[in-house]
Formats: C-alpha cells, structure tokens, sequence
C-alpha cells in the first residue's frame, strides 16, 4: 500500500520513551458524622489506578462504591465528602492522582449517604458570593457580528493583579489568635492608659508583617528548596532549614545578645502549633509552610529586641512592629536581599536577548503543549496556570532540574550567607572561583580541574541540570519581575505561574543551563593549557 510520511512537530525525544507505573493507592474510608458518632476507619480499599491520570475525584467515588459493594448495598449509597491526605490537609480533588501521590501511598476518603458530594472545603476552592453581592451583568452594545450581544461579566479573583490575590491570600489566613501571638505582648499592652491599646498595637504587628511577607516569603522559598530531595518537601521548611537562614541572616551573633540557637529552635516549635485543626491534635506537623515562618520570624524578632532584656546600649524597643522592622533592616536586608539583584541583572540579560525571544515566539505551541502537561488540574473555562510545584516535578521527570555534576561540593550550602558581602550579597567571582576549585565531575570520567582528562572528557552536548536552588531563584525573578528587595509582593501558596510568567521562566531555566556550559567549556580549556604547559 501507499506509504504516508509522519512529520514530528516541535522537538522529538531523544531515546526510548519511559514506561509509566502502574500505581495502586490504599484508601482508608472514614465516615462522617452524617452517618453516626463513630468516625474511624471502617474499611481500606487497595484501588488499581493505572498511570494515575484520572483525578481524585474519580478516586473517592470509586472508593465509596467500594465500600457499598462490602456492605452489600447499591453502587451510589455512599458519596465522597472529602480526600485528605497523610498529613491531615484537604485535597483538591480535580487534582491529577499521578501528581499528588505515588505508587503505594495512602489517602484517606471521608463518605456520607450525601446526597451533596465534597461538602468539606479544600484550600483555592472558588467560592460563589451570595446573589445579593454580585453585580448585574452588564449588556454591552458592541456585540458580534452574528447580532448576538456580548455581557460583560464582573471581573473574578484570576483576573485582579497578581499581588492583590497574594495580600487577599495573606490577611485570610495569617490568624494572630490562632497562632499565639497575643501572648507576646505581655503586659506591656494592659499598662497603657487607653483600653484598646493592646488591639492597637496587635494592629500594628500584623500591618508590619504583611508589609515585609513578599521578601520573607521569597526567603522561605529559597532556602526551603536548599537540600530538598523528595517532591514532598517542597514548600515546606524544616528545622535544619530554619536554622541556616537565621545563620545567614546573623540573628545571634549580630545585634544584643538575646537569643541562643536554643530561643531560635523554640520559636521554630512554637510557630508549629496552631489552635483548631487536627495537625495540632495529632502532633504531625514538623515542618513550617509559608504562613508558620512567618510567624516564626516574627517570634524572632519580638524575642531578640525585646526591650524588657535589653542592656544599654543596644538598641530594643517595647512594640512588636517595631522589632520586627528592625530586625527585617538590620538582618535581612544587610545580609540576605543582595543576591536577589544580581540574580535579577543576570536573567534580565536573557530576557532582552532578541534572538531568544523570537525562538519563543517560533515555539508557542510547543509552549502551549509544555504547559497543558505541567497542569494536573484543568477546570473547564478556568485561565490557564501551572503551579511551581507541578512544574518542578515535570521539570525533574525531564531532566532539567536536579543535582548537577558541575555544582559545588555536597557539604557546601547554596544558602546565601555562604559568601556574603558587606551588602549582602553573594559575590559573582566567589562563586565561579568556589565552583572552578571544588567542582569535579564523576560520571562522565572527569577529575579534579587542572587534569588533562578534564579536556578529554569534555563533551559540549552533555545534559546540563539546574539545581533547585537555582531554581528557586529565576522562580521568584518570575513571579516578582523586580530586583528591589523591598518590593517584593506577597504571594498566594502553592506559588502559581501565568502563562507570560511561565514562559519567562523556561527562559530563565534556558539561560542558566547556558552559562553552565559555557563554565564547563571554560574549564576544560583552562585543564588544556595546563596539561600542554
């Protein structure tokens, strides 16, 4: 028969394509109170779910029909009322399986008799305003061309600037009652004359926190992606984390000495306790999300300038909002934001290369394609955006991102206080020098720099990774698009990316796997002359 030519569009892969494991998930059923006073497991269900493409939703009905079938009763007896997983946090359940959990996890399905299904709230469900807040439709006039007219409908939280979102997420969820705030005042509120000085001044702590979370949060990203392995630990800060950042930012050492290593691990535990919830009751929260260190920093600060152990002449005050803008300008802005101009005058040098932005432009589809497969949940009509986490694990599944040969030695922390400045910042030239000394290259039969096999080995088209703390870096660039520190806007968690955003960061991806071979290159050529000298 007639042969029919096959034309790959965009990039073709290279090498076999990976098989995808099949996945099965324990669920344990729960029921709820709609069914009676006892709310333990009652049955576990070990549920095929192929290449996890389907989503959670699928999951949780297909495990109440299940549990139906086990009690000899009709499929749809039961309904799903919510999908919780290990740590005790509601999932989205248009949440792809294969993205949220691996083969052999467990998940638990909370059921009633319904009818309603999915009662229980999950974090970023939209929410429907009552009908007496919605504003009217408008009709416009200009309609199209088929004599159909066009409404106008109010604008939604997607379409509002993307800092507004972040400030909305921000004050709904950082609750000072919940997270003992309060008592940090003492009583140094009750002894002011007017009554509601002690309202006042939680006020103005909370006003001071909100004005200094866009930069808190850009170094909670930064420093809880430092030495993260496992996709479960992304956007989450353990202790070890936490310590090096007050390290880098010299909180101890630097300033009265108020605080020990000791004060900075209790103000780390205190921040994990939250009243209300059931990470409280069971005890199995251990890391901090973006909301927890902000309350963990604030603890810091309201200890180390606490003006009741301050001695003469260091400097303390009596108000909470002032200690933690102290502590903000004298720590973090001295020692820890220079590295994020630099990191901004670097990729704004691949942003402005036109040749790069016209291949772009050439790539769209490809784009478009790149971005559907990094969006495991895809609400009809909703605009499109690709969370970081998601993107991270496709990125990793790719080989863009992880542990790269020509990083520097294990044991040395990507962190920034490693190579600080007077400024603060990270010193370009320390850190070429750092990697050309200590870089050594084992799987593709590289030695220790200044060997002639460095040159031999040389091979210009080997695969080149981003680390994920570089990663984090051109993550925040994007989704900041300034150098300024101090005009970091809050962001909403799980960080997500516009398509304008995600596009810019596979440039910046793009541009620091390219200065990473240009270093290689330059190295090798560096061993060459000294192996013929």
């Amino acid at each position: 028969g007639a042969t029919r030519e096959v034309r790959f569009r965009g990039v073709r892969p290279s090498g076999p394509r990976p098989r995808a494991i099949p996945m099965k998930l324990r669920v344990s059923l729960r029921p709820t109170e709609a069914l009676g006073q006892e709310k333990g497991e009652v049955a576990t269900a070990c549920v095929d779910c192929g290449n996890g493409e389907q989503i959670l939703r699928w999951l949780a009905f297909a495990a109440c029909d299940r549990v139906a079938h086990l009690a000899n009763l009709p499929a749809g007896t039961f309904v799903p009322q919510a999908v919780i997983n290990r740590e005790g946090i509601v999932e989205d359940v248009d949440a792809m399986i294969r993205a949220r959990y691996a083969d052999g996890d467990g998940v638990v399905v909370r059921f009633s008799r319904g009818p309603e299904a999915f009662t229980v709230r999950w974090e970023g469900r939209p929410t429907t305003p009552p009908a007496s807040e919605t504003p009217a439709a408008k009709v416009t006039d200009d309609g199209p061309a088929n004599g159909e007219r066009s409404r106008e409908l109010p604008q939604t939280d997607e379409e509002a600037p993307h800092h507004a979102a972040g400030v909305a997420w921000l004050e709904k969820r950082l609750d000072f009652d919940a997270f003992g705030i309060g008592a940090l005042l003492g009583d140094s509120g009750a002894s002011s004359s007017r009554a509601n000085a002690r309202a006042e001044e939680l006020a103005a702590a909370r006003a001071a926190l909100l004005a200094h979370a866009g930069g808190l949060q850009a170094l909670f990203k930064l420093y809880e992606s430092d030495g993260d392995v496992e996709m479960r630990d992304v956007d989450k800060m353990n202790l070890e984390q936490f310590r090096r950042f007050m390290v880098d930012a010299k909180a101890i050492e630097f300033g009265p000495q108020t605080i020990t290593a000791a004060d900075v691990d209790a103000c780390f535990n205190e921040a994990l306790k939250r009243k209300g919830g059931e990470k409280e009751q069971k005890g199995v929260a251990k890391t901090l999300d973006a909301i927890a260190f902000l309350v963990a920093v604030f603890r810091v600060a309201a200890k180390k300038y606490d003006l009741a152990v301050i001695k003469a002449p260091d400097v303390g005050f009596a108000e909470l909002h002032r200690r933690l803008d102290h502590f903000v300008e004298a720590h973090v802005h001295e020692f820890l934001c220079g590295a994020f101009e630099e990191m901004h005058e670097n990729l704004a040098r691949a942003f402005a290369d036109e040749d790069a932005r016209a291949e772009m432009q050439k790539a769209q589809r490809l784009i478009a394609q790149t971005t559907k497969m990094c969006m495991p949940r895809r609400p009809p009509g909703a605009e499109w955006s690709v969370y970081v986490h998601d993107l991270t694990k496709n990125a990793t599944e790719w080989g863009v991102l992880g542990d790269d040969a020509d990083a520097t030695s294990p044991d040395a922390s990507k962190t920034l206080g490693r190579a600080t400045s007077k400024s603060g910042s990270v010193k370009a030239e320390d850190a070429a020098r750092t990697s050309a000394e200590s870089t050594s290259v084992e799987g593709e039969g590289v030695v220790a720099s200044g060997d002639a096999a460095l040159a031999e080995a040389f091979d210009p088209d080997a695969p080149v990774r981003v680390d994920l703390h570089a990663y984090a870096q051109a993550v925040i660039d994007a989704t900041q698009n300034v150098g300024d520190f101090k005009l970091f806007k809050p962001e909403e968690a799980p960080a997500r990316l516009t398509a304008a955003q995600f596009e810019k960061l596979l440039l910046a991806l793009a541009w620091l796997q390219y200065g990473k071979r240009v270093a290689r290159a330059k190295r090798a050529e560096e061993a060459a002359e000294a192996a013929r000298a």
